[in-house]
């Protein structure tokens, strides 16, 4: 009774629930650019930080998959973009984003990307001078690096990041590589995991880092230890086009004040988050004062009494 006491006990203490986010088909143009496509995707906030850290940032990502590549997205609103290539320092120290998957049948297995060949990889090439706004920068493939392509574009201090992860890259711990039937039929799912590391120059001595799960408390970082890490379900449904971006708002980025070329005469302005920010109704012209907002990125939503007309996304300085 003992010996199946602690078979018990133990079994308990791998099972774990994951933090789950579905992933749907959709295939976008590695350019940068959080173009159209992304639009009707949903953004999972990064709102948790690595152990004692404060980064100054505030991010999302984004996820769709095809027959060939996982894409995943990072939208980072910086206060000081100060990466690797301007610093000096090692890359793993300074801005960009990291993201990992676990493609094991057996998610809980106390590894990570840190004991290479084990089905655990992270992509995280980083920023490098005079390659901002340049698509498709090939990835190198290794045991522990999936391949793929980069494209990443600054605005002001802040930056959006693509990646496309090359689905046949990555193999399991057992050196079964993947293919689309294999990686949606997981059993437990994909594991994965994004981190955004995060320095300000002269005012940071260490990296600073938000993260989507792993190294909350006393976690371990993704590196060493996927455990808890969340999951994507690889979906076989399209999203769809839900008219973001069908109006068009200038200047952009906005100062004080901004015109949508629309008939409408209310607005809603969303965070980055989701979170109503901003309505605005009874309004008589083109121009909306949005003086009120602080710096960043937001959608903006505009109607017709209330019937939606559509929206765009502005960048406020």
């Amino acid at each position: 009774m003992l010996f199946i006491s602690l078979l018990f006990v133990a079994g308990a203490a791998i099972a774990q629930d994951k933090t789950n986010v579905d992933v749907f088909t959709g295939t976008v143009t590695i350019d940068g650019v959080e173009e159209e496509a992304w639009d009707a995707v949903e953004a999972v906030p990064f709102v948790l930080n690595f152990q004692t850290e404060v980064p100054s940032v505030t991010a999302y990502w984004k996820a769709m998959w095809d027959e060939t590549y996982i894409y995943v997205l990072i939208n980072v609103e910086d206060d000081d973009h100060y990466p690797s290539w301007e610093s000096g320092g090692n890359s793993w120290e300074y801005d960009k984003p990291e993201i990992y998957f676990d493609v094991n049948d057996v998610l809980v297995d106390e590894q990570g990307v840190s004991a290479a060949g084990t089905g655990h990889y992270q992509l995280s090439p980083g920023f490098v001078d005079g390659s901002y706004d340049t698509p498709d920068i090939a990835c190198t493939v290794s045991e522990q690096a999936p391949g793929g392509k980069v494209a990443y574009s600054l605005t002001g201090e802040s930056y959006v990041y693509e990646h496309a992860v090359e689905i046949t890259s990555m193999h399991n711990g057992d050196a079964v590589a993947m293919d689309v039937a294999k990686i949606t039929t997981l059993p437990e799912n994909v594991g994965f995991d994004a981190t955004v590391i995060d320095q300000d120059q002269d005012v940071t001595t260490a990296r600073q880092r938000t993260i989507w799960q792993s190294g909350d408390g006393t976690e371990n970082e993704a590196w060493n230890s996927m455990d808890a890490s969340g999951t994507i379900t690889l979906k076989q449904t399209a999203v769809k086009n839900v008219g973001v971006n069908t109006v068009a708002v200038y200047p952009n980025p906005v100062n004080n004040y901004m015109s949508i070329t629309a008939k409408f005469d209310k607005v809603v302005i969303n965070n980055v988050l989701g979170q109503e920010v901003m309505t605005m109704s009874n309004i008589k012209n083109d121009y909306v004062d949005v003086s009120g907002l602080s710096k960043g990125i937001y959608i903006v939503k505009v109607y017709k009494g209330e019937k939606y007309i559509g929206a765009a996304k502005i960048n406020k300085n």
